[in-house]
């Protein structure tokens, strides 16, 4: 076999550092963002944060722009006129459209955004949304697997992991799949 194929195994022993991951996934629904955040929270992690110019990069990489040319809701509210995200003020710093925040009719506490902009609104329209799934990270290629009755891999090494389903980072190549009864590369 000209690859070898590298399995680990534990027993409910999962080694990975402590880095989270963000994979946005687009929703194709119209809801106020009260009803998109808990949509969110229930099937993936939340609305999604964009942090900084890496998350807004990775966000153009994974949502195609032809989806954003409506608005769409992001995790972004504010508190007594404060932008934040989850414990971070943010001011009028960020991505946001000409113009804006401008608090219209002193009723717009969240934000959409459109073309990669945000813009404040009010929180009752409706509107698509962008949620984030947040997936654990690893640095080596080191997988713990269960349970595995047989694999068969004819043509790269092949590390599998439990209990996530799927870890979408690119910082290293690892699929993951639980469980597993056979396995054909």
């Amino acid at each position: 076999m000209g690859h070898s194929l590298f399995l680990l195994f534990f027993s409910g022993l999962s080694i990975l550092p402590s880095c989270l991951s963000h994979q946005f996934h687009f929703v194709n629904i119209n809801k106020t963002w009260t009803e998109a955040q808990s949509y969110c929270r229930q099937n993936h992690t939340d609305l999604a944060s964009i942090d900084d110019l890496a998350d807004m990069n990775r966000l153009k990489n994974t949502v195609n722009a032809e989806l954003l040319t409506e608005p769409a809701w992001i995790g972004l509210y504010n508190t007594s006129w404060r932008w934040s995200l989850e414990d971070t003020e943010l001011g009028t710093v960020g991505f946001w459209e000409k113009g804006q925040p401008d608090n219209g009719n002193n009723n717009e506490s969240c934000v959409w955004m459109r073309n990669w902009l945000w813009h404040d609104a009010n929180c009752g329209k409706r509107h698509h949304f962008v949620c984030y799934g947040e997936f654990p990270c690893h640095s080596s290629p080191l997988s713990v697997i269960s349970p595995v009755s047989h694999l068969h891999c004819q043509s790269s090494p092949l590390l599998v992991s439990s209990p996530v389903s799927q870890l979408p980072c690119q910082s290293a190549p690892l699929s993951v799949i639980s469980p597993v009864s056979h396995l054909p590369c």
